[in-house]
């Protein structure tokens, strides 16, 4: 065989005689059965599946009912495709609506008429209702470090996220905060949000809602009260209007012992005057904490009285008062008289004529002399060379205090008796104390001090007297 073929026999494999390529003798070439269907035909039958010469069968119609149906089902179907579509645009660009009010709330701490008040947000409500709603944008990422907030864990919680950018207890405030009782108003407001609203919004894609509100305060619990007075007194010394006023009592142990009491005025005062001793407010806080209580005032007020006072006119100055200096004076004047008289030298009696009271025009609580009256007395006297002559005296006496029980106190040991003295004429060699003249003793008391006293003059000089007449 040739190339493999054997001689008279099927070339390539064929069988002699026989099918080419795997045909039957005579038979069907490439599997057709003569006169048979090609490609499976049956014989005298369609080619392709057709049977040849026969009619075509056709499907029966449609019923009308169904085919509405179809179309109506098709059309609901193209329809809910078109929603599901537009739900889930919907869903991934929508804004969730958070309103932080509803979350804030205000916590009051403290005592009626000291209570605080503090603004506080449940985190833990706001991450639970928002957990999967809110949404991160790419502008939070640029705020985030801004801000020097973390983005490693955001995108797995952008509600804690959220409430790091905008938290509430730093953008909301109350006021008034503090010294707060029952029943007191207190306003939230949002003013510290300002243009972050804005911000955060676009950081979460949200709409933000934070509205300013009033609410009452309630809920304080009511503070026990104690006198911070309650044995404190006032001490007041001294004479009118010098007198100083002292605090006694305050050395006390426990609560009183946390003050440090104040006086509004504690000296230059007089009877009458009221004076304000006062504890300081700010430490009620203290207070409260250390003992639950706080004051039941915070000033007491005490009023002079019954203080002795400087005389400062002339006729506050009883009879017997004055009588007492007179009986001084006079004495003074004897004795004067009864040593400067020598033989030869005859006192013919003295005379009260009046007086000179004197008050300081500027007080002054150190001076040495807050008062003066002197008593004047005219004078009369001879010797072997006047037969006849008239002189002055002033004893002055101070501090005269008048007593509530409108006694008069003067110490009448204590007196003035100016240096001065004179000759009865200009041919006499014996001299005298007191002032030749009532001019001369005017001078020396009255005028020489008008610049620093405010005087009472009540002085009238006697005529002379019918012995120096009869003498001359």
């Amino acid at each position: 065989p040739q190339n493999g073929r054997m001689p008279n026999g099927p070339m390539n494999g064929g069988m002699p005689n026989g099918p080419m390529n795997g045909g039957m003798p005579n038979g069907p070439q490439n599997g057709r059965m003569p006169n048979g269907p090609m490609n499976g035909g049956m014989p005298n039958g369609p080619m392709n599946g057709r049977m040849s010469n026969a009619p075509r069968p056709q499907k029966p119609p449609m019923d009308p009912g169904k085919k509405k149906k179809l179309f109506i089902i098709i059309g609901i179907s193209a329809a809910v495709v078109v929603l599901v579509a537009a739900l889930l645009i919907f869903l991934g660009t929508r804004r969730v609506n958070v309103d932080l009010n509803k979350y804030l709330d205000v916590n009051y701490s403290g005592y009626n008429g000291d209570g605080t008040a503090e603004v506080k947000f449940d985190s833990d409500k706001f991450e639970k209702d928002y957990k999967g709603k809110i949404k991160l944008t790419s502008k939070f990422k640029r705020t985030a470090k801004l801000f020097g907030i973390g983005v490693a864990d955001t995108k797995k919680h952008p509600e804690k996220a959220f409430l790091e950018l905008a938290d509430p207890e730093i953008y909301a405030s109350v006021t008034p905060e503090d010294k707060l009782s029952n029943g007191d108003t207190v306003t939230i407001s949002w003013d510290d949000l300002g243009s972050m609203k804005e911000t955060i919004e676009e950081c979460f894609r949200v709409n933000l809602s934070a509205s300013d509100k009033t609410e009452k305060v309630s809920g304080l619990d009511e503070v026990g009260k104690f006198d911070p007075f309650d044995g404190v007194t006032v001490k007041f010394d001294g004479v009118a209007p010098y007198i100083s006023a002292s605090i006694e009592g305050s050395d006390k142990e426990g609560i009183f012992s946390s003050y440090d009491y104040e006086i509004d005025k504690n000296e230059g005062l007089s009877n009458g005057d009221t004076i304000t001793v006062s504890v300081p407010s700010d430490e009620d806080s203290f207070l409260l904490d250390e003992y639950g209580k706080i004051p039941s005032s915070y000033s007491k007020k005490f009023k002079v009285s019954g203080m002795n006072e400087y005389v400062s006119k002339a006729d506050q100055i009883p009879a017997d008062t004055l009588d007492a200096m007179k009986a001084q004076a006079e004495s003074v004047i004897d004795s004067k008289v009864a040593d400067e008289y020598q033989d030869g030298d005859t006192f013919n009696g003295k005379e009260f004529i009046g007086t000179y009271f004197m008050v300081p025009k500027k007080a002054d609580q150190y001076s040495s002399e807050h008062n003066y009256m002197w008593l004047v007395y005219k004078a009369h006297g001879s010797n072997e060379n006047t037969p006849d002559f008239t002189y002055y005296y002033a004893i002055g006496f101070k501090d005269l205090e008048l007593t509530s029980d409108g006694k008069c106190n003067v110490d009448v040991t204590d007196y003035d008796l100016p240096y001065s003295d004179f000759y009865p004429n200009e041919n006499e060699f014996n001299w005298y104390t007191g002032y030749k003249t009532l001019d001369d003793l005017h001078k020396d008391i009255v005028d020489a001090n008008s610049a620093d006293w405010t005087v009472e003059e009540a002085v009238t000089d006697t005529p002379d007297t019918a012995t120096q007449t009869d003498s001359e």
